[in-house]
């Protein structure tokens, strides 16, 4: 079946085949490789599998993962997007899986795999080179932040989006990843605004991923009169200290 006897046999046709119409294009790519899970484990051991990856990560931002391929396809791409999370945008996050009712649900659980294995990557590169990922995030890391609260921003309106799961994104970001927790303090007033029936507790919670005194003036004076936040318990400070906080001169006001 392969050129080693003749040329064009079928080997080599096939092959010719793959890389001029089937993995030209990412659809093309998504059908050989749901194609391929009838034909495990040859299609790894002849490298169609690992093939169709790189067409698909090449190719889609990162719609790919989600169309239910198997786990190892769905793992090497979280792996791919791992390692060029700060080029990431927010559009590229919010990748929507569709049940079979039409509603829409964010797999999170991807995007927590895939903010927690950059941050992993992060800090072997700041202990290798002798830093304190404690102190000191990288540029790449300050990015990254900015993308995550910008994504929790865009899915705090979800209905199915618990306290716990929201924070279990937000808490991904070492602390020391945000010069201040503005645009993180956005995400959680978007999330209060979008469940007015949260019980003082459960907006303690919510609010627990976030330091209001790294908070800007803007945002402390907008979290003063904010009638959404909690008023009691140790998670955030009451409104009238707020407000007195926010009136205070800081080194850090712009």
């Amino acid at each position: 079946m392969t050129d080693q006897y003749c040329d064009g046999n079928l080997a080599g046709r096939t092959d010719d085949f793959l890389v001029q119409v089937a993995l030209s294009s990412l659809s093309g790519a998504v059908v050989v490789l749901k194609s391929c899970e009838d034909l495990l484990p040859i299609a790894e051991q002849i490298n169609i599998v690992q093939r169709c990856v790189e067409v698909a990560s090449a190719k889609p931002r990162l719609t790919a993962i989600f169309l239910e391929n198997d786990d190892l396809c769905k793992k090497q791409l979280e792996k791919r997007i791992t390692a060029m999370l700060e080029h990431v945008t927010v559009d590229d996050l919010l990748v929507l899986s569709y049940t079979f009712d039409g509603e829409s649900l964010f797999d999170l659980e991807s995007v927590r795999r895939i903010i927690s294995g950059f941050v992993e990557k992060e800090k072997s590169v700041s202990v290798f080179n002798g830093g304190d990922f404690k102190e000191v995030s990288s540029t790449a890391m300050l990015r990254v932040a900015k993308t995550v609260d910008a994504y929790l921003g865009e899915i705090a309106t979800c209905n199915e989006l618990s306290i716990s799961k929201f924070n279990g994104v937000a808490n991904l970001v070492p602390k020391n990843a945000r010069k201040f927790d503005d645009d993180l303090y956005r995400a959680i007033d978007i999330f209060l605004k979008a469940h007015p029936n949260l019980a003082e507790i459960d907006r303690e919670k919510d609010c627990s991923a976030m330091d209001p005194f790294k908070l800007s003036y803007e945002a402390r004076v907008h979290a003063s009169q904010n009638k959404r936040l909690p008023t009691n318990g140790n998670v955030m400070l009451n409104a009238k200290n707020l407000l007195m906080f926010a009136s205070a001169t800081f080194d850090d006001v712009p």
